[in-house]
């Protein structure tokens, strides 16, 4: 498995991803949010932030694309978006995964350490549920299929604040 870490570390500030993450010494996984973001945006998190989440399914050439999206404290230069392929290796456990744990844990990172990680209560598990069921009903797609809907997505939207407009029945306000 990759280093999420790693990665977030080395990725632009603004980029978000959903991952597995080892939560005791025991060996209990979950699925959580890692953010990368600078450290000004970091700053201006309060202690106890407001956090609303959205997700939602857009659907091109039959490739269902799930979006999963992360608004701090109304600021929309704190929105993030995550897109999740249900048919990844293991895409159906860490669906299932994150509907099941009763918590989302929100990480985030500057370029060089973990700054800070925010627990949520999951308001979202309902949705995603429902979001399982219609993505059940495709059959499976490729990763270049899904990436070329991902692409459509970016250009159907001007922003990502478009997106979470139009993501805004489906969401689970924390």
């Amino acid at each position: 498995m990759a280093n999420i870490e790693h990665m977030i570390k080395q990725a632009n500030p603004s980029i978000a991803a959903l991952w597995p993450f080892k939560t005791t010494k025991q060996g209990h996984w979950e699925m959580g949010f890692f953010i990368r973001e600078d450290l000004e945006h970091l700053k201006l998190i309060p202690k106890i932030p407001r956090i609303h989440i959205r997700t939602g399914l857009l659907v091109y050439n039959h490739i269902p694309v799930m979006s999963i999206m992360v608004l701090i404290e109304e600021n929309f230069d704190m929105l993030y978006e995550m897109f999740f392929n249900y048919h990844q290796p293991n895409g159906d456990r860490y669906l299932d995964d994150l509907i099941s744990q009763g918590r989302i844990l929100l990480h985030f990172y500057t370029a060089t350490e973990r700054i800070r990680t925010i627990t949520v209560k999951n308001e979202i598990e309902d949705g995603l549920k429902e979001i399982k069921l219609k993505i059940n009903q495709y059959p499976e797609w490729t990763m270049a299929e899904f990436d070329r809907a991902k692409e459509r997505i970016y250009k159907d939207f001007s922003s990502p604040g478009a997106l979470w407009e139009a993501l805004g029945h489906r969401q689970g306000r924390v």
